[in-house]
């Protein structure tokens, strides 16, 4: 498993140039950042990368959350497989094709599953 912390410095250094950091990598890649955002807005709390499909992870404070405009950008700008929106709440329910609302107490669980986890 490769981790980038978005916020330390060493790793803002490995990744200004992306591509060649982490096109290599294999297995379970997870860049981890309070809010990481794309140049059109589009903002993940976490992005995790297995393989050659992306995961997108956003955080709400809400039981019940909704999808958002930001998400959809998310959703489409990062080319996501899937985007988990992690909530309070304790049901997992599907909010469009794709993305889907994730109790926070599955969250670990769902990082454990991917390959390399």
């Amino acid at each position: 498993m490769a981790w980038f912390d978005l916020e330390d410095p060493a790793d803002l250094t490995r990744l200004q140039d992306p591509g060649l950091e982490l096109r290599p990598l294999r297995g379970l890649v997870v860049l981890d950042e309070i809010h990481w955002s794309t140049h059109t807005g589009a903002g993940l709390d976490l992005l995790v990368m297995a393989g050659s499909r992306r995961y997108g992870f956003e955080v709400k404070r809400s039981e019940a959350p909704r999808l958002t405009k930001s998400m959809r950008s998310a959703l489409e700008t990062l080319r996501l497989d899937r985007l988990d929106v992690v909530h309070a709440g304790t049901d997992r329910y599907r909010l469009a094709a794709g993305v889907r609302a994730l109790p926070a107490r599955e969250l670990v669980g769902t990082l454990r599953a991917f390959p390399g986890g």
